[in-house]
């Protein structure tokens, strides 16, 4: 974990730093290896576990964690010599033999109660970080990088701390977006010049120049009649039929955004959970995240000033309120908050589908990723493809027009 800041003339300084092992995505990460999920992949779900359990344990969490030095007890640790286990004897030895083969229904208490002391360590830990930012650096609007920060319950939880001005979570801030930033660095020094223009989120390659060898006629049939294709697919969603978007440029970051997305009408309480549990393969205790017009997020949801910006890429959870009990509440965690993505770009072809869903008496969308749980987001058409026939999905929504699968 580090600490920078930045003055006017875009020089950046480190004002504080502590070094490996001592890091708290790495204590996260071996509660999830610990709860029998796969590390890198698995953290979404203890964050959606916690929420059903108690922070228990959490006081001998802080006899393995320091939540004010910021350094782990290694006695509890092997993750620094053993690639293939994070955790030591000594940890199975307060908690338990692991849960390589999870079976929720026997423990789900006491997975839940873990996953809840392991978020409210996150969450205490991260808390103390930022007050000595704020310390160090006398400033109030915070970056928050690193795959922690992925973590959209902290960021809900430490708005209402009344720390800062403004948090802001870049849409990709976990490896993969430190590299394209230490890149960007580079390109900056060298280009002499303090400022790089990347206000979206969509900083992927156009669809089209993705499949510019591909034919997409032999793999998908165009059926709309007329040139309002969104009509057609706002009909079906209507209907009740999951559909596929995949258009304009590609997201950036590990969360589909809407144009690369899959889609149903949030009002479906059995479609939802077909899609969740069935189709998506993921654990009942992950809800699926909404997506809405920016106009109609006050209407259905509250949120903390502070952090409302990271709305727009799913960076935090917001409340629920009794609008969306009333009228979507297949999408409501079971601690009273949603993932939401509000939607402000009005010339997106999402944003259009989302209005003409409005005209129809639905203001909501469930939006998950376009591929099935472990695997990656789909890039190019036969990737959409084959994860279509994998998810027996139909009907899919492109640039040019509304599109059924073909069988080939």
């Amino acid at each position: 974990m580090s600490i920078y800041t930045i003055d006017d003339k875009y020089n950046i300084k480190k004002l504080w730093t502590n070094f490996y092992p001592h890091s708290i995505g790495l204590f996260y990460s071996t509660i999830t290896d610990y709860l029998g999920f796969e590390i890198n992949e698995g953290e979404f779900k203890v964050m959606s576990l916690s929420s059903y359990g108690k922070p228990l344990y959490e006081n001998k969490l802080k006899e393995i964690f320091d939540i004010n030095s910021f350094e782990i007890n290694m006695n509890y640790f092997e993750f620094n010599k053993n690639p293939n286990k994070s955790f030591s004897k000594k940890f199975s030895d307060i908690f338990g033999e692991p849960y390589l083969n999870i079976n929720l229904k026997e423990n789900f208490k006491k997975y839940a109660d873990i996953a809840s002391s392991a978020q409210s360590i996150l969450e205490l830990t991260m808390k103390n970080l930022l007050e000595n930012a704020i310390k160090l650096s006398g400033k109030k609007k915070i970056v928050l990088t690193g795959g922690v920060a992925l973590n959209c319950k902290m960021i809900h939880n430490l708005s209402k701390q009344d720390l800062f001005e403004e948090l802001i979570v870049p849409p990709s801030p976990g490896d993969s977006g430190s590299a394209i930033g230490a890149a960007n660095f580079a390109y900056l020094n060298d280009k002499k010049t303090n400022t790089l223009d990347l206000n979206t989120i969509f900083l992927g390659p156009e669809k089209k120049i993705i499949n510019k060898e591909i034919d997409k006629e032999n793999l998908f049939l165009k059926i709309n009649s007329t040139d309002n294709f969104l009509d057609e697919a706002t009909n079906k969603i209507i209907n009740g039929e999951i559909i596929a978007s995949y258009y304009e440029k590609t997201e950036i970051g590990p969360r589909s955004l809407g144009n690369t997305s899959i889609f149903c009408d949030a009002k479906n309480k059995d479609l939802v959970k077909n899609l969740n549990l069935n189709i998506k393969k993921r654990d009942f205790f992950q809800p699926l995240a909404p997506i809405l017009l920016d106009e109609d997020f006050e209407k259905y949801f509250s949120i903390s000033e502070n952090i409302k910006k990271n709305l727009e890429w799913m960076g935090t959870l917001c409340n629920a309120n009794e609008q969306l009990y009333n009228n979507y509440s297949s999408i409501i965690h079971v601690d009273g908050t949603c993932r939401t993505q509000i939607v402000k770009d009005k010339n997106s072809l999402t944003y259009k589908i989302l209005q003409n869903l409005k005209k129809k008496g639905s203001d909501i969308l469930v939006n998950t990723s376009f591929n099935i749980s472990k695997d990656p987001i789909v890039f190019d058409l036969f990737d959409v493809y084959v994860n279509m026939k994998r998810m027996n999905i139909n009907f899919i929504l492109m640039d040019d027009g509304f599109y059924k699968i073909k069988n080939i």
